[in-house]
């Protein structure tokens, strides 16, 4: 079963998310992973981070720090339809690839990675995605940054079609699209 968690940042997500995967592994009798997809950039980013790990704290997570190869990384951990995933997130993991050296926009790897996460999606172990929905607040901004907008826009659509249920966290209140 896949599942796409997406919502403005900061607004429950990742604890949604965390409490379907749990449940998924203890459904199936699985084991737990969480796909750390983020590179810290700073010290919100850290901070961040650490209060994921605090959230997670006791929840029988093996985190997994992966930031791309992905399918490949699942392959390696043998998953299997019992096991469960929380994949946070779609966002970090389109970061982590599209900009090349010079900042410009590198779509080859947008493209290896849709690729490598509808892989991942196929596996048919239990997947929740966390995505944040950044692209549709009206604002216009400078050209590389809509470009990744769009590609992230691109990869929700992607996973969205993949996955069994679609839900929006919205100020903590879940809107279930599928």
């Amino acid at each position: 079963m896949n599942i796409l968690v997406t919502g403005g940042c900061k607004n429950g997500k990742s604890l949604y998310a965390q409490r379907l995967a749990r449940d998924l592994a203890k459904e199936h009798g699985g084991r737990l992973y969480y796909f750390a997809t983020m590179i810290p950039k700073g010290v919100e980013d850290e901070e961040r981070v650490e209060k994921h790990l605090q959230e997670r704290a006791g929840w029988g997570f093996e985190t997994v720090e992966v930031k791309r190869g992905f399918f490949a990384q699942a392959k390696l951990l043998n998953l299997s339809k019992k096991d469960a995933v929380l994949f946070d997130s779609l966002t970090a993991a389109l970061e982590n690839v599209i900009f090349k050296c010079d900042y410009s926009i590198d779509e080859e790897a947008i493209e290896y990675l849709e690729k490598d996460l509808a892989e991942l999606a196929n596996l048919g172990t239990n997947i929740v995605f966390v995505s944040d929905n950044i692209y549709c607040d009206g604002v216009i901004y400078d050209d590389s940054t809509e470009r990744y907008r769009k590609a992230l826009a691109n990869i929700d659509k992607l996973i969205a079609r993949l996955s069994d249920k679609v839900v929006e966290i919205s100020f903590g209140n879940e809107i279930v699209f599928k």
